[in-house]
């Protein structure tokens, strides 16, 4: 898509193919920063691929094993219990919306999901749409208390930490 079309997309809250999700289409929308600023962090996270999709999934695996610690190992409704691979976590993410926002004076490009594992679902965060920053649950916020992490929680034995 030219910049034309990704400006379109994004004042309009129109749904666009995201590579990182093997094409599929996701609604972006903006209120929060400049249409500028929005663009430029979409052209980046736009040449992001399913292979980074691979790459992030331990920080998404280590969300469910959270929950699972939390509240038990039939979160998926599997009698053979927890997932094994960090990859099979992506088959129990729906991607909903994308929105833009600022933290720290960078922009963020931020997905909303639903997570199979948890009701309140999952938020990702992208710096500048380049650099995966943050994984949780949805709380409002696009980085984490400790930016050296991108998965952060209370038992630090399931916090991964920023390459």
């Amino acid at each position: 898509m030219n910049d034309s079309e990704l400006s379109d997309a994004i004042e309009h809250g129109k749904k666009i193919p995201v590579a990182y999700f093997d094409g599929l289409p996701v609604k972006f929308k903006n209120e929060d920063v400049t249409p500028a600023e929005a663009l430029v962090a979409l052209k980046n996270f736009m040449q992001l691929t399913a292979k980074n999709r691979l790459e992030d999934s331990r920080h998404v695996f280590a969300y469910y094993k959270f929950m699972v610690e939390m509240c038990g190992n039939d979160l998926l409704g599997k009698r053979d219990g927890m997932l094994k691979e960090p990859d099979q976590v992506w088959e129990y993410v729906t991607p909903l919306q994308f929105y833009f926002a600022k933290s720290d004076n960078k922009v963020h490009v931020v997905l909303e999901a639903n997570v199979v594992w948890y009701d309140h679902g999952m938020v990702m965060s992208w710096e500048n749409g380049e650099r995966l920053v943050m994984v949780n649950e949805f709380d409002g916020a696009t980085t984490n208390e400790n930016s050296d992490y991108v998965f952060f929680v209370f038992k630090e034995e399931f916090c991964t930490k920023r390459i």
